[in-house]
């Protein structure tokens, strides 16, 4: 579920993210890493608790999120061009 977007390039950028709830780790499934930045992943109150920065050969990522605490996080996808996704995710 692609709740909470903020943004027009979420089909050009990323195919998936998953698993929703997580566990341990989130999988993003990249479709143009080239135009992504940064993805950070914050709580609620706005504190973020991982930041990535992308690598443009990326097809996939797998985030190990195993310490955070069970509750609502966002992802946030921000592209080179200023443009940000935010998806919304459960642990």
């Amino acid at each position: 579920d692609m709740s909470c977007e903020v943004g027009v390039k979420k089909l050009e950028l990323i195919q998936a993210i998953y698993p929703n709830p997580f566990d341990e780790v989130i999988m993003i499934d990249l479709l143009n890493a080239s135009e992504i930045e940064q993805i950070t992943i914050v709580d609620v109150k706005g504190k973020s608790h991982f930041e990535h920065l992308s690598n443009s050969l990326e097809k996939r990522i797998e985030l190990n999120v195993s310490s955070l605490k069970a509750g609502i996080y966002f992802v946030q996808i921000i592209a080179i061009d200023g443009a940000i996704l935010v998806v919304k995710l459960v642990k």
